[in-house]
């Protein structure tokens, strides 16, 4: 009878003591026809055949499982190392299935190899086995769409590797192999730390994918923080990852790491970059390539400097002295963030600005952010060009005119923060020109129901909605910034013709921007129009019908929010100019009346989701409009 397992009479086969199984895993045969496995796995295919080598492979390793298989064993000791020895080459077999997309194939084969496995799993030659075949099944459940399952796998393989990593022990890397044909110690100790890397990438896509985005983003960052240290490190793809992580930071408001993240990322770029270019290459402009990933790196500041802006411009207008909490307690928040070390074994130096502690809160501050975030978006769409990335090229536009409009919050002077509305709404307008046949701002102001909208293809119907959405947005910000002046002055008492003039012009440019955001929620009211019946789509997904009656909401507003003005220069005070006037408040309350009583109508059909607080004021509106329009005793 052969020892068992744990006996101390070890053979030159580690851990192997059965007569027959030494024999044949000893053998020159077997050994040859392994090593030819273990090249196959790695060696490239042709295009034609991308699993040509890997099939060859699985052909090695199934006559190498009959090998073993025909072997006749007399003891359950003897027959436990063969079965375990038959669990090894499955493991392997599970890998190729894998690797060759055979999901449902390679989930049976390695589920079957580590219940082998379970009570060995823990030693020295079988953990290597274990770990990778849970990270395998842990990536199978997800892409076969089980996340939870996933994760229950993952966990396993990270638990394995720390539990084993505390015995202090060398772990073996393809233990079917004789110690002189394996790779040395170190590498060996390499790759399975490497497992474990792998093991913390795909908990954070997994995480991620569960919603679970602050242990996905701690998994990412020890993924990177692990990378670093790795002689085949791809530094495109570690750029790509820590821009990646960067975007969670920002999103969390913890500017100092994000600000670290994308400067590693920069870094790291660089570096690929020249690696490039030393070998002769030209910077792949392709998806996947350098040139890509640096246009995604600039865009990604400039998002950076977009949100902190958002940010600050939210505590600006919110009048809370730049804090959200109380000094003492953020400032050791923003102290702790910023000395958190990320990337240590990483040097390099940075010349992007970081966000201030507490926000950008003056002008000059803003300005810092606006222009590197500019530049940045600048450089993005040298990239991404109209012709052939509409989404993304669009996408970056939207950011630059967020940039304006931010910039616009800190500015004192309200003349130049209707000059930074009207810049931000000048880019938004040039896209719409490359997306739509119909003229920007070209639809009538006197009808509830626009005619439809005619875009270049229905698949830009999304962008075109959110762009002209943004424009009116804009423009409506514009006449309440001008209405503010406008009332500023109405307030100085002085009657000279000069100043009366003065006051008109207030009011006729506070009008232009009030009928400019009209017209344009009017085109954003005109892509829901069906174009054979010539009217607003009755029955509209939940998504949709919001969004409409937001805009007609907003119309509303703006047509109630009109000036009266006389016409042609004539005198407010006399009788013609006070009737003109009149017509003017008439038309402006009938108009808003009319769209009320669209979304009332509207409402009537479907119910319009987390609408309640507003359809409370549009009844009262339907009810006291009419009274206004009557009061002004105009037929």
């Amino acid at each position: 009878m052969s020892p068992p397992l744990n006996s101390p009479n070890k053979s030159p086969v580690l851990p192997w003591h059965a007569d027959e199984v030494v024999a044949l895993l000893s053998s020159e045969e077997f050994q040859n026809d392994f090593k030819d496995y273990v090249r196959l796995r790695t060696e490239p295919s042709p295009a034609s055949e991308p699993f040509r080598s890997l099939y060859a492979g699985k052909a090695k390793l199934e006559a190498l499982k009959s090998k073993v298989d025909a072997l006749e064993l007399s003891s359950s000791e003897e027959r436990a190392e063969k079965e375990i020895v038959l669990a090894l080459l499955q493991y392997h077999l599970g890998v190729i299935l894998a690797n060759t997309e055979e999901n449902s194939g390679a989930i049976r084969t390695l589920s079957a190899c580590l219940e082998t496995l379970s009570d060995v799993g823990a030693k020295p030659d079988f953990v290597v086995a274990v770990v990778d075949g849970l990270n395998q099944l842990g990536t199978l459940y997800f892409d076969v769409g089980e996340p939870k399952r996933s994760l229950s796998y993952l966990l396993k393989a990270s638990s394995a590797f720390t539990g084993f990593l505390k015995t202090g022990t060398q772990p073996v890397v393809d233990v079917l192999l004789l110690p002189e044909n394996r790779l040395p110690k170190e590498e060996q100790r390499a790759e399975f730390e490497n497992l474990h890397t792998h093991t913390l990438y795909y908990l954070a896509q997994v995480y991620s994918a569960l919603g679970l985005q602050d242990k996905s983003a701690e998994s990412c960052r020890a993924t990177l923080e692990r990378q670093i240290t790795r002689k085949d490190l791809n530094k495109l793809t570690w750029a790509i990852d820590a821009m990646t992580l960067s975007q969670y930071f920002t999103q969390t408001m913890a500017y100092p790491l994000a600000h670290h993240c994308l400067s590693a990322a920069e870094h790291m770029l660089s570096e690929a970059e020249q690696q490039v270019a030393q070998s002769g290459a030209t910077v792949a402009d392709s998806e996947g390539g350098v040139g890509r990933a640096r246009a995604d790196l600039e865009w990604i500041w400039g998002k950076f400097y977009v949100n902190a802006l958002t940010v600050s411009s939210e505590r600006i207008l919110q009048n809370e002295d730049n804090r959200s909490t109380s000094p003492d307690k953020e400032e050791d928040v923003i102290e702790s963030l910023a000395g958190m070390k990320l990337f240590e074994a990483l040097e390099f130096a940075t010349k992007r600005p970081a966000i201030p502690p507490f926000f950008a809160r003056t002008q000059k501050e803003a300005q810092v952010l606006f222009l590197e975030g500019l530049q940045a978006l600048e450089k993005a769409r040298s990239f991404y060009k109209f012709d052939g990335f509409v989404s993304d090229y669009v996408g970056i536009i939207q950011d630059m005119s967020s940039l304006y409009r931010l910039l616009s919050s800190f500015q004192d002077d309200q003349r130049r923060q209707i000059q930074m509305h009207k810049r931000a709404a000048e880019l938004l307008i040039a896209v719409y020109v490359e997306l739509s046949s119909t003229p920007p701002g070209s639809s009538n102001l006197a009808v509830v129901n626009p005619p439809p909208l005619v875009i270049h293809s229905q698949h830009f119907v999304p962008l075109v909605r959110t762009i002209v959405f943004e424009i009116a947005s804009t423009y409506e910000a514009m006449a309440e910034s001008e209405g503010d002046v406008f009332v500023a002055a109405k307030s100085d008492t002085s009657e000279s013709a000069q100043d009366i003039k003065a006051k008109m012009g207030i009011a006729i440019r506070a009008n232009q921007y009030t009928y400019s955001g009209i017209r344009y929620f009017n085109e954003f009211i005109s892509t829901f129009v069906d174009s054979r019946t010539k009217k607003v789509i009755e029955a509209l997904g939940e998504d949709d019908v919001k969004p409409l009656m937001s805009a007609r909401w907003r119309c509303a507003r703006l047509w109630s929010r009109l000036i009266p003005v006389p016409e042609d220069g004539a005198d407010a005070t006399t009788g013609a100019g006070e009737r003109q006037m009149r017509e003017k408040k008439h038309e402006g309350l009938k108009m808003a009346l009319a769209q009320y009583q669209a979304i009332q109508e509207q409402h009537q059909r479907q119910v319009i989701p987390d609408f309640e607080a507003e359809m409370d004021v549009i009844t009262q509106m339907i009810t006291l409009l009419p009274l206004q329009i009557r009061s002004l005793g105009v037929s």
